[in-house]
């Protein structure tokens, strides 16, 4: 459609926030887009969104409250809520029929932007003026309140052309009359749903948080999600989607909602990559510092008096030369573990941006020309996360590709 725009949520991970020295793939989706317009007028507006435990809570104007709100967005999550009223807000202001609306996340990003996908699934977008009414409605949201939902659907939610027969050719076919009866009016999909390892328990003290329809989101045309497959930390079990998952307990349930997703035309896919959670999302923050460092070194040598040496004796020369060799030699490794960091990351963030690319989402060709000569080698050394406090509290053994039925 023309002059419609591609719109781009991006959420990152916990205490992960754009930041030259802690990229996560999150932030890399942001640098990587085309923010000029085609030739058929459609345009790209983006909005990030930083991990929980980042930012303070609004109202906590001194130090000390500064400080606790951070520590709660590490520990239980807190910040959540608002991370999702941030984003669907911007949607709220943005959104017109035709737009294509993209949402990246990592992390517990991950688990907000499939949550904002139920959202929109669920009572879509309110009208402009109802902005007050959005904590109401992700609170009904989290309870699965589903008849306060629907009056907040039929009374506040925009009127759009969209039908389910729409989104669902073959609804006639399907035994679900909780959606084959829900109004039309609200429903937004969601083009494209990438996610890096989506984690559900919030914070270091693994506080649960459900939201609805997470693992399985009928508003969503396209989705991918990119997992690590050596993370052993139990805080960090990935939530998978519905299709990766042997529903033991509600077969019937299960079988229903494949065949929904084959009739949807959904493309979904699950795809597990080398290294550990970071690994796969990003942000260990290597490279950022690895340069300033390489910097400081390279300075050092730059500092040592060459002009000099000639005259100096023969110890101080020696002494010099050693002192330049050792520096060089720091300077190698911390290149190496550069390119140890960016072998693991960017192969499931070109995977990634091939997906959302082959979905109508424009990236800079010469932001991306360069990815492929950094994408995995086999010789990359999975980072170790586990600090001997994390080894008694947070390690459980684990076999995710055993779990999965791979």
């Amino acid at each position: 459609m023309k002059n419609s725009k591609n719109i781009i949520v991006l959420c990152d991970g916990t205490s992960n926030h754009a930041s030259v020295y802690s990229e996560t793939n999150v932030v890399r989706i942001a640098e990587r887009l085309d923010k000029t317009i085609d030739a058929n007028g459609r345009r790209q507006i983006v909005f990030y969104d930083p991990g929980l435990g980042t930012e303070n809570a609004p109202g906590a104007f001194t130090i000390v409250g500064r400080t606790i709100s951070k520590i709660l967005g590490l520990a239980f999550g807190y910040g959540l809520s608002k991370n999702l009223a941030d984003a669907y807000t911007f949607l709220m202001q943005n959104y017109e029929p035709g737009d294509r609306i993209y949402i990246f996340g990592f992390s517990r990003g991950a688990y907000t932007a499939r949550a904002l996908t139920g959202l929109l699934g669920r009572i879509g977008l309110m009208d402009q003026g109802c902005y007050s009414l959005i904590p109401y409605a992700i609170r009904y949201y989290h309870k699965g309140n589903d008849h306060q939902l629907n009056f907040f659907k039929k009374r506040f939610s925009r009127t759009y052309t969209l039908k389910w027969s729409e989104v669902i050719p073959d609804i006639e076919k399907i035994s679900l009359n909780k959606i084959k009866d829900k109004p039309s009016r609200g429903v937004i999909p969601v083009h494209f749903l990438g996610v890096w390892d989506t984690v559900k328990s919030v914070g270091i003290l693994r506080f649960q948080v459900t939201l609805p329809d997470t693992d399985w989101l009928p508003n969503m045309i396209n989705g991918r999600h990119a997992v690590a497959k050596d993370e052993k930390r139990s805080q960090y079990k990935p939530e998978l989607w519905f299709a990766d998952t042997n529903e033991k307990h509600d077969e019937e349930k299960a079988k229903r909602k494949r065949n929904l997703q084959t009739c949807l035309h959904q493309d979904v896919k699950t795809e597990w990559f080398r290294g550990v959670h970071a690994d796969v999302g990003g942000g260990y923050g290597l490279s950022g510092k690895l340069e300033k460092k390489v910097i400081d070194l390279r300075k050092k040598i730059d500092d040592i008096n060459w002009d000099k040496l000639p005259n100096a004796p023969e110890s101080l020369k020696e002494k010099l030369k050693e002192q330049k060799r050792m520096l060089e030699e720091r300077i190698d490794a911390l290149k190496s573990l550069e390119e140890n960091e960016i072998a693991l990351a960017f192969k499931p963030l070109k995977w990634m941006t091939e997906a959302a690319a082959a979905h109508g989402l424009l990236f800079d060709q010469k932001e991306i020309k360069g990815d492929d000569e950094k994408i995995d080698n086999p010789d990359a050394k999975i980072h170790n996360p586990l600090l001997p406090f994390w080894w008694m509290l947070g390690w459980k053994q684990r076999n995710y590709e055993e779990g999965a039925g791979r």
